[in-house]
């Protein structure tokens, strides 16, 4: 007698409930994965204390000094100066009006008082020539006296002085060459009044000799008028004292006077 198994109609439904059931734990599975699982919350650190800084003690590394560089400027080159203008000399020229005079004091014979004998002449030329500093240029700053042209009141004296004085024949003229001015402001002044001394050489009768000569001025534009005086002895230009039966004495003193009137301006 054969026996055969038959698989009961239940098992068939085991599988099959089998199948189901593996089906249903995948798709709970996948289910179950896909669902986010709510993030754990955080709790914050208890934050550390913080170290405190100790500063570091502050080195001084005393620096070493630095050569200190030369510095030699570039020398620039001159600067041109200007070119001067040389100004031109300032011409001080007598003109017409003056005059020359002499005053010697005389005693006559049939007078009780003295006399002041007098003789003048207009004969009078020259100019005083100054550079632009004002110095006065020696060999251009003279003043010439035609002496023979001298005249007074009386003919006999105007005579002694042609042959004997002076020597007028002989000696035609008195020259001064003035070297220098003192007391005077320069530039010349164009107003006002003032007082210097012209110093020079002053030829006459045929004898030079230093002389000194004082200056009252009155000035303006362009013009300047005054008086010049000196005095001198008679043998300082080697003249002799006039002498006659009617003259007592005559001073030892010859007094030169210079009205003179003057244009300035300035010249080559």
């Amino acid at each position: 007698m054969s026996i055969q198994f038959a698989m009961p109609a239940s098992a068939s439904k085991c599988k099959r409930l089998l199948a189901k059931v593996v089906t249903t734990v995948l798709f709970l599975g996948c289910q179950a994965s896909a669902t986010p699982s709510p993030t754990p919350a955080i709790t914050p650190a208890t934050p550390l204390a913080s170290a405190t800084q100790i500063p570091s003690p502050t080195i001084t590394t005393p620096a070493t000094p630095l050569p200190t560089a030369t510095f030699t400027p570039t020398p620039l080159p001159p600067t041109p100066t200007a070119t001067t203008v040389a100004q031109a000399p300032v011409v001080a020229t007598i003109t017409a009006g003056a005059k020359a005079r002499y005053r010697v004091k005389e005693q006559f014979a049939r007078q009780n008082l003295p006399n002041v004998a007098t003789g003048e002449t207009e004969e009078v030329s020259g100019s005083l020539v100054f550079d632009s500093n004002g110095i006065l240029k020696p060999n251009a700053s003279k003043i010439v006296i035609n002496v023979r042209s001298l005249r007074s009141d009386d003919s006999d004296r105007d005579d002694y002085l042609r042959t004997d004085g002076l020597e007028t024949d002989k000696f035609q003229q008195a020259e001064f060459v003035a070297s220098e001015i003192s007391g005077l402001s320069w530039p010349l002044p164009t107003e006002g009044q003032a007082t210097f001394q012209i110093i020079g050489t002053m030829t006459a009768h045929g004898v030079s000799s230093p002389t000194i000569w004082d200056v009252s001025a009155q000035f303006n534009t362009g013009q300047v008028r005054g008086q010049a005086t000196t005095s001198f002895t008679f043998s300082k230009f080697n003249m002799r004292r006039p002498t006659a039966f009617f003259l007592l004495s005559v001073e030892d003193k010859i007094s030169l006077e210079l009205d003179f009137m003057v244009s300035v301006k300035q010249g080559p």
